[in-house]
Formats: structure tokens, sequence, C-alpha cells
């Protein structure tokens, strides 16, 4: 309860200086190294906040109605194979994800950010081979799709802008 009187009041606050919203507000944005894990630490670190920032802390949906359409949209997205897959996990299992980080970003530059073509150039000549010894060939190339949800929100403008990033649901403004 304090917490929501603290939010209505913060939302106050921040409408009446600044009735005129602005997007480019979200040109600078930056995130706190450790993020804080409930409603009280979150309501602490926002005390010591312009008034300009705002954000407001919404309860998550009930977990039995996070696959009902009325709810939530479905968002299906396209899937690497399992093929690829294995080959992106043997590349990191053999450099480490710091390494394979570097070697990748070496690629990038030398392909001019051609996934593909590193893919096709650099991984596959040396991970084909592991890879299809380990795996059945019927399944490794078969397309995937994997789903999501999004939760529905209908808030006005400008408390719309939703950061999907964390298990709770939060509304920057």
């Amino acid at each position: 309860m304090v917490l929501h009187k603290f939010l209505l009041i913060m939302i106050k606050i921040g409408l009446e200086r600044k009735p005129n919203y602005k997007l480019d507000l979200f040109e600078k944005v930056e995130y706190p190294e450790v993020t804080p894990h409930n409603h009280i630490d979150i309501r602490d670190r926002l005390l010591s906040v312009s008034s300009y920032t705002i954000s407001v802390l919404v309860e998550s949906l009930d977990y039995r109605l996070r696959k009902r359409s009325e709810y939530v949209k479905y968002i299906y997205q396209k899937k690497l194979t399992i093929y690829k897959e294995s080959i992106f996990k043997e590349f990191f299992k053999d450099f480490g994800f710091d390494g394979g980080d570097k070697i990748y970003s070496s690629w990038l530059k030398k392909y001019k950010n051609d996934d593909e073509g590193i893919f096709k150039n650099e991984l596959e000549t040396r991970y084909k081979k592991e890879v299809l010894e380990k795996r059945d060939a019927n399944k490794l190339f078969k397309e995937r799709r994997g789903l999501t949800f999004e939760r529905y929100y209908n808030l006005p403008v400008p408390l719309n802008h939703i950061d999907w990033r964390n298990p709770f649901d939060n509304i920057f403004v």
C-alpha cells in the first residue's frame, strides 16, 4: 500500500511538472548494475531519482491467465535448427563464452556482419562432422519456432512504455 501511494505521488508530481511528454527522454537510458529484487528495494532506489523519472510497477499477470489470448499476445519466433544450435554450442564449448565472443567479434569485422558467411566459412567447416556424428540427421535440419507471450496493456501515453526484460512488469516514463 505504501508503494502504491508513493507511485501515485510520483506520477502526479512528474505529470504536473512535465505536462508536454517528449520521447527523447529515452535516448540516454541507463540501467543499474545490480537489479533490485523486490518492490521495497525499487522504492528505495526511486527516492533518490529526479521527479521526471516515473516507474510504475504493475502486478504480474496471474500465472493461470498467462496463455489466455484475451490477456496476452502470442508471438511465434523462428528458432535456429538443432544443427546450427549444436554447432554454436560446440564452438562456445571449445573457446568459452568470453573467448568465443572475441573470436566471433573479429569474424563479424572480417565478414562485414554477415552471420551466414561466418557460419558457412568458419563454424560449419570446423564442427560439421562432429555434430553430424552425435545427432540424428533427420531432426537436425528441421525448422523450429518458439512461442512467447506478451501481456496486453491498455494504458495511455506516456504510461505505455513497457520493459519486458524483467520477471515483474515495469512501465517507465
